[in-house]
């Protein structure tokens, strides 16, 4: 069976790097690209009763997870956009050690663990019906969810993020958030079916006659979007890169160097931090702990790679000792104000010193509290016709101590603002007539986000698809788990 999902308690390296080409580094690609994998086996003609190796190659939907202590810097190139790169910490709670956890687990009573395992089979059931469903859209049975919001929503991330941070959001990021986003759609539409008091089939045996049943409610919706977006923001603004960058600017008010020209004054545009990146990162490690934060050296060591590989557009930095055109309120370098921008290397190394470009240190030196970014472009999703509601998060209360609790949001309408979105190909000359008629939006939104998402899948499948709505009669008191987002800050 191919269709599987693989979890290594350590991933060994040979699976994501592999120089030659030739090993299992070129199957995971096939995998993971085509949805295949191809395997040799010895194959003997009944007639001739030659003895040949054929090559098979069979569908594979699956799902691979690890953990490794190697940088993800270290891997192949392609590996790393393919996969999603989350960088676990440390929780900093001398309450409870592993060694107690795992205790617990084996020793825990009859009741806990019968509740154990009902909370397993449930997940089991989910992953099953996800999977179950998927099989159905390849047979074309049913449509596959709706992914509408996606585009408006992820619109209005990326240029809020791009214009007030400077931040980009990588093509396949965005294309697993939208996968996330459509396997979230299938799990609410399993809950609303068989997890609600009103559900269609509540209380009724499973059989897989049942899965017609969910087309209508695969619209994905904006918050479900949302959620996705903060599942993943760590890949697109990680928590660590800033509290690095911060610890390096503090490391650097205390000792303040920078690079030397060749006429042996100082350069302004560059701090010197003694010793190569792998002794920074340790550096930067042990000071971090000392504030109760964990991040690994590796992870470090990745950041400061992935800033090696990027270039810098800002303006050149200089000394200046007349206040009255600082930018920032402190008496380090200072963006030249008539200068005009210029490319420059964030990270430089040589011989024992490292150099970082001081225009990295820009935010830390505007504000030195860790702020809420995605809290804060969710409120830029707001417009004129957005519902009144409270929407769950993909994060975890900013800066608490309690990972098992989702963080949340109220969406209310705004006079006057308008969200523009933009569908089909747009205004292009059809010089050969091949393109034909097409349905182009490039218009002020005027419904809410989940409104116009199933009226866009209604046109689709030519029908009326209404919007779900909880019946009062869903609420009870039974709870569901929900997979915990570990809390990544820092705990007490």
């Amino acid at each position: 069976m191919n269709h599987m999902v693989h979890v290594f308690d350590e991933a060994p390296p040979s699976f994501f790097r592999d120089p030659k080409k030739r090993g299992p580094l070129e199957a995971l690609k096939q995998r993971l690209t085509a949805m295949k994998t191809s395997h040799r086996r010895p194959f003997t003609d009944e007639e001739t009763g030659v003895r040949t190796q054929i090559t098979s190659i069979s569908q594979n939907i699956g799902c691979l997870m690890g953990a490794t202590n190697e940088p993800r810097s270290n891997f192949d190139g392609p590996l790393q956009t393919r996969f999603n790169w989350f960088e676990a910490e440390k929780l900093l709670d001398t309450k409870n050690t592993v060694a107690e956890c795992q205790h617990a687990a084996e020793t825990m009573g009859t009741a806990q663990r019968q509740k154990l395992n009902v909370a397993i089979m449930f997940h089991k059931f989910e992953q099953a019906y996800v999977a179950l469903v998927w099989q159905f859209i390849y047979m074309r049975r049913i449509a596959p969810p709706d992914t509408t919001a996606v585009g408006i929503v992820m619109r209005v991330f990326k240029t809020e993020l791009e214009a007030s941070h400077g931040v980009s959001i990588h093509s396949r990021t965005e294309e697993r958030i939208k996968r996330l986003a459509q396997n979230l759609t299938i799990v609410r539409a399993k809950q609303i079916l068989y997890h609600t008091n009103t559900g269609k089939f509540a209380g009724v045996p499973f059989d897989i006659s049942q899965i017609p049943a969910v087309e209508d409610l695969l619209v994905c919706t904006e918050e479900i979007v949302v959620h996705a977006i903060g599942l993943m923001f760590d890949g697109i603004m990680g928590k660590n890169k800033r509290r690095v960058i911060a610890k390096l600017w503090e490391m650097h008010q205390d000792n303040s160097k920078y690079r030397s020209t060749d006429g042996g004054s100082e350069d302004g545009n560059y701090i010197e931090i003694q010793g190569h990146l792998n002794a920074i990162s340790r550096k930067v490690a042990n000071a971090l702990l000392e504030d109760n934060v964990f991040v690994s050296s590796c992870n470090i060591v990745t950041i400061f790679r992935e800033l090696q590989t990027k270039t810098l557009r800002c303006k050149k930095y200089a000394i200046v000792t007349d206040s009255s055109i600082h930018t920032f309120n402190d008496t380090f370098p200072q963006p030249q104000p008539n200068g005009r921008l210029t490319g420059f290397t964030p990270v430089e190394t040589e011989g024992n010193k490292t150099y970082f470009h001081v225009h990295l240190f820009r935010d830390v030196r505007k504000d030195t509290r860790e702020k809420n970014i995605y809290k804060m472009t969710v409120r830029a999703l707001m417009h004129e016709f957005t519902l009144q509601r409270k929407v769950l998060l993909g994060m975890n209360p900013f800066n608490s101590n309690t990972p098992h609790i989702w963080d949340t949001f109220e969406f209310k309408p705004i006079n006057g603002k308008q969200i523009i979105i933009k569908e089909g190909i747009g205004a292009t000359e059809d010089i050969y007539g091949v393109i034909g008629e097409t349905i182009d939006i490039d218009d002020p939104l005027e419904t809410d986000v989940d409104t116009h998402s199933c009226n866009r899948f209604g046109i689709e499948m030519n029908r009326q698809i209404i919007p779900y709505k909880p019946n009062p009669d869903d609420w009870s008191i039974q709870r569901y788990a929900y997979p915990f987002k570990s809390n990544k800050r820092k705990r007490t």
